[in-house]
């Protein structure tokens, strides 16, 4: 649980209507300690671009004006499910420059522009376009391959994806796959037998999955419900309209967001963002923490000392 001296939040500050175990952090991380100075490496990965900003873009620019690094890696454009060629519309946008797409290379371009431009509005995040194919976005060795080579490259200790058994019901089917194929790349990114790469072998240690407050999620069972909740408050407005460059695309308008912020908010913070930390099963503990307890131990510990209030 992460306190901060600015609203004075301790391990008991637990948000009472959610579910038991989920904790509200308003600090320097995700599930950081306050105490800690250390700076974190967050990868964020997402089907499309327009999924790592929705799901985690004000808390990727809480982290980097923290000082942290913060790199969002859409493994897809999406031009796949967006463009449409025959009827000369890109999402729900049609107009002249979208009639105008005529080739696969031209539609790229187009979007490849609008997403530079959100993106812009998020500095100092990083934006590192993958460039896989998408619809479907394929569980394959090269694309696996290509996800270590971030994953390698920049040696994260914090690894943002979806979830794929919640995005299965309640997405595309590239989130599922996007959340699968991220979690195979995280393990094979440690073997120095998978893949020759200039970069060397990376140990991830936390692995956390985007989230959501509504019913779509919670009906997939209490386990796989959100149990972090960011406070973004202070970023939510620069996410606000990062989202709105993207908006012509999606139907996004000042008032979708604000009944956005709306479904994830609860008493006092009017912006939050949902993740569901995972314990990390495929990573090999004794070398990426020695000596340290399970990823979770901030909800452990603030459970426990909960229970001796």
């Amino acid at each position: 649980m992460i306190r901060t001296t600015s609203q004075e939040l301790t391990r008991r500050s637990f948000v009472s209507s959610l579910a038991g175990t989920a904790v509200l952090l308003n600090g320097q991380g995700i599930g950081q300690a306050a105490e800690t100075s250390s700076k974190e490496t967050l990868v964020a990965f997402g089907a499309h671009p327009a999924d790592v900003m929705g799901s985690c873009g004000a808390t990727l620019l809480k982290h980097a004006l923290r000082g942290d690094k913060a790199v969002a890696v859409p493994l897809t454009l999406g031009v796949g499910h967006l463009w449409k060629p025959k009827e000369g519309s890109f999402g729900r946008l049609k107009d002249e420059s979208t009639a105008q797409l005529k080739t696969l290379e031209q539609a790229n371009r187009f979007y490849t522009d609008v997403v530079q431009k959100a993106y812009a509005a998020l500095s100092p995040v990083e934006l590192h376009l993958l460039g896989l194919a998408d619809s479907p976005l394929e569980l394959s060795t090269k694309n696996i391959k290509a996800v270590v080579e971030v994953i390698r490259r920049f040696q994260p200790t914090m690894v943002l994806t979806h979830h794929p058994t919640m995005s299965l019901l309640a997405g595309h089917p590239d989130h599922r796959d996007a959340g699968e194929l991220v979690l195979r790349a995280i393990m094979l990114a440690m073997e120095e037998t998978f893949h020759t790469s200039p970069y060397p072998t990376a140990v991830v240690s936390r692995i956390i999955c985007y989230g959501g407050s509504g019913d779509r999620w919670q009906s997939l069972g209490q386990a796989d419900a959100p149990n972090v909740f960011v406070d973004v408050s202070d970023t939510a407005t620069a996410k606000d309209k990062a989202s709105l460059i993207h908006g012509p695309l999606f139907g996004v308008t000042a008032d979708s967001l604000k009944q956005r912020w709306s479904r994830s908010s609860q008493p006092g913070h009017p912006h939050l963002e949902a993740f569901v930390q995972l314990r990390p099963v495929v990573v090999d503990y004794l070398r990426s923490s020695p000596g340290r307890p399970w990823l979770g131990a901030n909800l452990l510990e603030g459970k426990a000392e909960r229970s001796k209030a």
